[in-house]
């Protein structure tokens, strides 16, 4: 009986290896969600192990959105409005997912057949968002503060690919808030700096500070398709007929500081080039200068291999348990 438990134990450790590894899969890319946080900057505190409930008294949305077709043409065309943020972080594992919380400011207006409608503030008035990662510049001589600068990557996320859930708060405001996750290898990936940013996340060096930026966008959304002839499978842009005249969609800020304070910034893309300029720092009008998302990653895959195996050594152990009691 004890050989046959030590037999099964060490072919579901050899289960766990090829899993970990990738080879008991599909031939495809590996391609694992995030499920540990790496930074959290939420936006409620813990107080006495509870969370506040009144969030009116707890932070406000900073508009952060474009309208893309604007922004192709002219870099002071409203809205245009960009807010980042600074973070840090120890651990190696590169950014799998981001978690973010916002709120709807405004309408947007569309164009369809026959005319324009207009689209209620709410989830889906957005075709999308841009997750933007930066080099940080701290203050110096030249600086009075830090900000984003040298663009690493940009992950642009359609609409569909963003999971977007109501939270029970509502801001001081008295605009609804919203929680938002997403997977970065679920996005196109635009402007990519080698080594930092790939198609699985942003790989972020341990211990440097890097700023993020998430903005929604209208009027343009990606999608996927395949070449019928080829059969590659590309990324491709189209028109949405969307358009915005005000601010939109904004970031919640967060009680949990870091650093420097959340920047502002403008963006322009004259022949498709990203060109962020402007940078200052918010002004929030209560009281909080950091904004609300949370980074997470994967386990190592040999810290993941020593859990499953531990898990599984647990559940060769009770069997063996139970049996004994039996006899």
């Amino acid at each position: 009986m004890k050989r046959r438990n030590q037999t099964l134990l060490a072919g579901m450790a050899f289960v766990v290896l090829l899993a970990t590894c990738g080879w008991a899969q599909e031939p495809q890319p590996f391609r694992p969600k995030g499920t540990i946080i790496k930074y959290n900057q939420p936006i409620r505190h813990v107080i006495d192990d509870q969370w506040p409930t009144d969030m009116m008294r707890w932070g406000e949305d900073i508009p952060s959105d474009v309208d893309w077709n604007k922004i192709m043409q002219s870099p002071t065309l409203e809205p245009n409005w960009v807010i980042a943020d600074d973070f840090r972080d120890r651990s190696k594992n590169p950014v799998r997912t981001v978690k973010w919380w916002g709120s709807y400011l405004g309408p947007v207006f569309q164009e369809v057949a026959g005319g324009v409608i207009t689209l209620p503030p709410g989830p889906g008035v957005e075709d999308g968002y841009a997750i933007s990662f930066f080099r940080d510049v701290p203050v110096g001589p030249d600086n009075t503060f830090s900000h984003p600068d040298g663009l690493l990557g940009s992950y642009i996320l359609p609409f569909d690919k963003v999971s977007i859930r109501p939270t029970p708060y509502v801001g001081w405001d008295m605009h609804p808030i919203f929680e938002y996750e997403a997977n970065l290898m679920d996005a196109h990936l635009d402007h990519a700096v080698t080594p930092f940013a790939d198609s699985m996340g942003f790989n972020q060096r341990p211990g440097q500070v890097y700023w993020i930026s998430i903005v929604a966008e209208v009027g343009h959304r990606v999608k996927l398709e395949t070449d019928p002839a080829t059969g590659e499978v590309r990324w491709v842009g189209e028109d949405t007929g969307k358009f915005a005249n005000n601010h939109y969609w904004g970031w919640h800020t967060s009680p949990i500081h870091f650093n420097d304070v959340a920047t502002m910034g403008h963006l322009f893309m004259p022949g498709n080039s990203w060109e962020y300029f402007g940078w200052m720092p918010i002004q929030p009008r209560h009281g909080l200068f950091d904004m609300a998302f949370q980074l997470k990653t994967i386990p190592e895959p040999a810290s993941l291999m020593l859990m499953l195996m531990g898990f599984a050594a647990l559940v060769v152990f009770r069997r063996s348990n139970l049996r004994s009691s039996i006899s």
